[in-house]
């Protein structure tokens, strides 16, 4: 906000967007900078979200201890719990509308 108005004020040019990572597992944008944003009429551009695939329906808790997991790869920081919660609340949406989690779970 402060760049914002710096720009106005010295007749600069403003930021027009915000790439910023968001997904239903990291939703910490909602408290304040997606209220920024559309006051002041600021793009939002979302990366990973699906939390660096896992969000995809490709992991479990299951998956944790065998080969295949995302082994040493922490990247989005995401609470994995809670992660796979959301997952779990998926799944099971994504099952009786014959759908993918990752399909279901980005709309």
């Amino acid at each position: 906000m402060k760049a914002l108005g710096i720009s106005a004020q010295k007749y600069l040019s403003k930021f027009v967007s915000l790439q910023a990572y968001y997904t239903i597992a990291g939703r910490d944008l909602e408290r304040e900078l997606i209220p920024l944003l559309l006051d002041q009429k600021v793009g939002l551009m979302v990366w990973s979200p699906l939390a660096g695939g896992l969000l995809s329906g490709k992991y479990s808790r299951d998956t944790e201890t065998k080969e295949g997991r995302r082994v040493n790869y922490d990247f989005p920081p995401v609470n994995k719990e809670k992660a796979y919660d959301i997952i779990d609340v998926i799944k099971s949406m994504a099952e009786k509308k014959g759908s993918s989690v990752a399909h279901t779970g980005n709309r």
